[in-house]
């Protein structure tokens, strides 16, 4: 009885030891850019796990690297495509210490997977850019 407990074990063992490991995302915070118009945006989502999330958003000029600060509103909307979640909407807030940066301090990426995060940057009453990334949000 021990013997053919053993060999059940083995051949589990060699059996599991065939298998491909889980494709481990990586901990901390995502970050993702993107061209927004005549711009360059970074977007850093932190923990990056589902549940409430903050949302750093950096609006740049990409020939100087400047911070561009002739942004008035910044509005993320995002979508959880395949899983019925729609249209979830934030207006950022201007970072009192860093120009070019607007906050987000809690998004609703209650479900993990991949997000696609819209942001629209209003620059002036009739003009506007927009762009979307994807994120990837971990159990």
């Amino acid at each position: 009885a021990e013997a053919a407990l053993l060999a059940a074990v083995l051949a589990v063992t060699g059996a599991l030891s065939t298998y491909q490991p889980a494709i481990a995302i990586p901990p901390g915070p995502v970050r993702a850019t993107a061209t927004l118009g005549p711009l360059r945006t970074g977007l850093t989502v932190t923990p990056a796990r589902a549940g409430v999330n903050a949302v750093r958003i950096e609006l740049r000029d990409p020939r100087t690297g400047r911070p561009f600060t002739g942004a008035r509103e910044v509005e993320l909307t995002e979508t959880l495509p395949g899983r019925g979640v729609a249209d979830l909407q934030q207006t950022a807030t201007r970072s009192p210490a860093e120009p070019g940066v607007f906050l987000v301090d809690g998004a609703p990426l209650t479900q993990s997977g991949t997000w696609r995060v819209a942001l629209t940057v209003r620059v002036s009453a009739f003009d506007q850019y927009d762009t979307h990334v994807d994120v990837r949000i971990r159990p």
